[in-house]
């Protein structure tokens, strides 16, 4: 597991140190804070050099397609969008039952080059790519995600579908290693033979040893209904489906079952609530499928970490202790570390209080706050289990 975490020039981050992490993690603060940017930090340097992990971030961000000659995708992770300095990412990992720690070091720097457009004299510098590099947990490798004209290879991805101009959707990803993205021939003028080198988005990811086994649960974020759907399927295959179902009963209690099938060649989820026939999950409300989300990463990631961003949304707040409950059970069965955003004071309670109940001591809270008088720079107090028990009484606001 995480025990702490440096990170320098990523996103509202420049400088920044958290430290005194538990099993599970509870992170306030105001908007802005640098929450969700915290748990996409942890999410990349568990990655260690699969550099596709970049895409996951723009689409959690809601971009979902890259156009060739918009650096935004890599200029986006660096403080204030300047990359001078590379983003650095360090932290201290912990295996569960193990009393010693090792350091992973993640640096991501960028590659430019210069470009003038059309009526301006000044050149403009802009990044083609991103150089990983990573240290730790006995290993060293790097790898590179970039722009760059290559021959055309056989299995390349086209940019575009019909009617299209260069643009790449991230569904039409493989998830296998060292992909490439292509942008489209264009037709040559006649008499002229057809090139036969082409602009692509070429991503490395060099099998490493270091990867730690880490899923992003983000709040309505229906693109992960595919994985959603994976999961629940090697949950019925291992006959544990059962302990899903039952922290979904926790949020509707007609749920009887949770169909996974397959029509047309397409992945679809079915709810049994009890009727003549199933449910689709789509008509279940916004609540219910964040709890599914949950409920499947967690069950799904063994002796790795679960980051959930906003838990509490679209949730009714008399669900919450049974949520945190069974939040906690699944995260001490599965030996899970969890790290969970939120903006609720009820939640904070509810953990707490569930904690308690099921003398879970490896609990902390975190709270994030933007300090003017030292421009603008993101602080962080942590607050251990007596703390934590101390707080749950009271009107503070960790939010």
């Amino acid at each position: 597991m995480f025990t702490n975490l440096r990170i320098k020039n990523f996103r509202t981050f420049d400088s920044f140190r958290a430290e005194g992490f538990g099993r599970v993690n509870l992170i306030t603060g105001r908007n802005g804070t640098g929450k969700t940017a915290f748990l996409e930090a942890l999410f990349l340097n568990a990655g260690a050099t699969n550099t596709s992990l970049i895409m996951a971030l723009s689409a959690f961000r809601g971009t979902n397609q890259i156009a060739l000659g918009n650096d935004s995708i890599f200029r986006n992770i660096f403080h204030r969008l300047s990359f001078a300095y590379p983003v650095e990412l360090a932290a201290e990992w912990r295996p569960v039952g193990a009393k010693t720690t090792s350091s992973r070091n993640l640096t991501v720097a960028p590659l430019t080059t210069s470009q003038t457009t059309f009526g301006s004299s000044a050149a403009q510098e802009i990044v083609t790519g991103l150089d990983f590099s990573f240290r730790g947990s006995g290993t060293k490798t790097s790898a590179k995600v970039r722009w760059a004209d290559v021959p055309t290879p056989p299995n390349s991805i086209p940019l575009s579908g019909p009617g299209d101009t260069g643009v790449a959707l991230w569904s039409s990803l493989p998830t296998n290693r060292d992909l490439t993205i292509s942008e489209p021939e264009l037709p040559l003028p006649s008499g002229r033979s057809p090139g036969r080198r082409v602009t692509q988005l070429t991503f490395e990811n060099p099998r490493t040893t270091a990867l730690i086994s880490a899923i992003f649960v983000l709040a309505r974020f229906y693109d992960t209904v595919h994985q959603i759907y994976q999961q629940l399927v090697e949950s019925t295959k291992r006959k544990s489906i059962s302990r899903i179902i039952s922290v979904m009963q926790l949020i509707d209690s007609r749920v009887v079952d949770i169909v996974p099938l397959t029509e047309g060649g397409q992945p679809n989820i079915y709810i049994d609530v009890g009727e003549k026939t199933l449910l689709p999950l789509s008509l279940m409300g916004a609540g219910f499928f964040n709890t599914l989300n949950i409920a499947v990463s967690v069950s799904a990631a063994e002796d790795g970490v679960v980051l959930i961003d906003e838990i509490e949304d679209g949730i009714h707040y008399l669900a919450f202790p049974d949520l945190t409950r069974a939040v906690l059970r699944l995260a001490q069965e599965n030996s899970l570390q969890l790290f969970i955003t939120t903006h609720s004071q009820e939640i904070i309670r509810s953990f707490a209080q569930s904690s308690v109940e099921l003398e879970f001591r490896d609990i902390s809270a975190l709270r994030f706050l933007r300090n003017k008088k030292d421009g603008g720079r993101v602080h962080v107090t942590t607050f251990g289990y007596d703390e934590l028990m101390s707080l749950r009484d009271i009107e503070l606001e960790l939010r």
